[in-house]
Parts: structure tokens; C-alpha cells; sequence
């Protein structure tokens, strides 16, 4: 190889280093959300259970903080979703949008029927409350608790959206989305106990 084609290889490679690395750079993200009380697929306590029936909860909501949104962010919006729920068809346990820039996160049983700094839609059981975890007895649901960074102001969304007319008034106008997933399966009861199982 003349020095002249060892002083291209070098430099082509080089190159292709800078650009990985620019990739790498940009594929790192910079909106984040995690939780004070849980790490990433963590099985929740039964206090974030529902205490609906034999669902055996507190119905206490996990704490959720993000930060890192886009610089053009106006509001964000939470949705809290079980993609296990009604048979694989998914379920919305808990809606909140509208909720302004300033606020980065909700403490521990903060989701309910209603919030401080922001409007809280209609779940899939058709009422605005939080309904915590309730899988069927031997089951194991994934818990997605998912925040958007929007582009809509404070206000632009009306009160009552459930998770479709949502997602629906949001497309176009989500600037960034992270997610954190949590587990939870619920312990059978005694022999002998009736066993109710509220959702498939």
C-alpha cells in the first residue's frame, strides 16, 4: 500500500469513527422518566394494586419524575396503559394532559379522578378515577406508564379524552415520548376463597 492509500484508509476511517459516534450521540435520548419508588420491569408492591373487589391493593399510583423534554415543549400528557389488559387489546387505567412545563413529575398516589395542574381524561372503565394493577390470578400484566412531550399549550385539550381521542389530538404534535415499564402478578387467595378475576 503507498502511504498516499494508507493516509486515505486512515483518514476514510476516521470518518467512519466521527459519524458512529455523531450516530450514537443522537441516538442517546435526552427526555427521560423514571421513578423514585421503582426501577425499570420491577414488580409493584401491592399498594399500587387496585382496591376494587379482591384486586387486594391501596390503588396507590407510582411515583413518576422525567426531565430532558424538547425546548419547544408546552404541556405534557401521562397516559397509564396495561397492553396485557382486555385480552391483549390493551387497557387505559389512567389519563392526565394539560399539565405544564414546570411540572416534572407526580409523587406517589398523585394520579386520581383529580389533579393539581392538569385535566384528567376518561380511562377505559369510563370514569376518571386511577385503577391500580389487577391481573388475572396467574397472570403477569406489564404496567406502561408513558409521558409526552407536546407542542400543544396548556388548555388546547379538552376535558374527557380517553386514551384513543388522545393519542388521536396529539399526533403531529408529540415532540419527544419515553415510557417506564413496571410488573405485577397477584398472589391467589386461600383454598377454598371465591376467586373473581375483574379483567381478562
Amino acid at each position: 500500500m503507498q502511504p498516499t492509500d494508507r493516509s486515505l484508509l486512515v483518514l476514510a476511517l476516521g470518518w467512519a469513527a466521527a459519524g458512529a459516534a455523531a450516530q450514537g450521540a443522537e441516538l442517546k435520548p435526552s427526555f427521560l422518566i423514571s421513578s423514585p419508588s421503582y426501577t425499570e420491569f420491577a414488580f409493584l408492591d401491592a399498594r399500587n394494586a387496585a382496591a376494587e373487589r379482591d384486586c387486594g391493593g391501596r390503588n396507590l399510583s407510582p411515583a413518576l419524575a422525567w426531565s430532558g423534554e424538547p425546548a419547544d415543549t408546552k404541556s405534557f400528557a401521562v397516559v397509564y396503559f396495561d397492553p396485557d389488559g382486555n385480552n391483549g387489546q390493551g387497557e387505559a387505567h389512567w389519563i392526565g394532559y394539560n399539565i405544564p412545563t414546570g411540572v416534572h413529575g407526580i409523587p406517589e398516589g398523585g394520579m386520581g379522578a383529580s389533579v393539581a395542574n392538569m385535566t384528567v381524561g376518561t380511562n377505559d372503565h369510563g370514569n376518571a378515577v386511577y385503577y391500580g394493577a389487577c391481573p388475572p390470578y396467574g397472570k403477569f400484566h406489564h404496567y406502561v406508564y408513558g409521558v409526552y412531550a407536546l407542542d400543544l399549550p396548556v388548555g388546547e385539550l379538552q376535558p374527557g379524552l380517553n386514551r384513543d381521542e388522545l393519542l388521536r389530538r396529539i399526533k403531529g404534535h408529540t415532540r419527544a415520548y419515553q415510557s417506564i415499564v413496571f410488573v405485577y402478578q397477584r398472589t391467589p387467595p386461600p383454598a377454598g376463597t371465591q376467586q373473581r378475576s375483574p379483567q381478562p
